[in-house]
């Protein structure tokens, strides 16, 4: 699973899940996930708590392997703590089994939901969706990877 977002808080953000085959099986639109949780507006402070809220839902439902989250500036930072506050609620209410939550350099991201195979494939999404689509393959891709390296280094043939 994967979450993009923008830098401006008038620009949704996303989280989408992938398959194994790297189709899209699911995301979820979060209008308000960069808003902070101690706002000193009530408005700003339950819709971040709504978000929250659905993203939590969203993974339970889901069970990603991992959570990957778009570096694209610091706002990362505070959005890879809120998930990992709703991944510990998890293992602790509904014996969820922890997960990680892991940063990943967004530009190529950036770059596939810009070309014309994105816009062929998914039309009717926003560029911010993409994006996060684009995350969450080649976080996939890097599991894979990593999962190759380590059979081929033990395998004693």
């Amino acid at each position: 699973m994967a979450i993009m977002y923008e830098n401006d808080l008038n620009v949704a953000a996303f989280a989408a899940m992938i398959a194994t085959d790297g189709e899209l099986l699911g995301y979820i639109k979060l209008d308000h996930i960069l808003k902070r949780k101690n706002s000193w507006n009530e408005n700003e402070r339950e819709a971040k708590e709504s978000d929250m809220d659905i993203l939590k839902r969203f993974i339970a439902e889901r069970r990603p392997h991992c959570i990957v989250v778009g570096a694209a500036d610091r706002a990362a930072i505070h959005l890879r703590e809120d998930l990992q506050s709703v991944v510990q609620d998890l293992v602790q209410d509904q014996e969820f089994p922890k997960i990680g939550v892991h940063f990943m350099d967004d530009n190529l991201s950036k770059v596939y939901a810009a070309s014309s195979r994105a816009e062929r494939d998914f039309r009717e999404f926003p560029v911010v969706l993409r994006q996060a689509v684009s995350l969450a393959r080649r976080m996939q891709v890097r599991k894979y990877d990593m999962k190759c390296f380590v059979m081929s280094y033990f395998s004693f043939s």
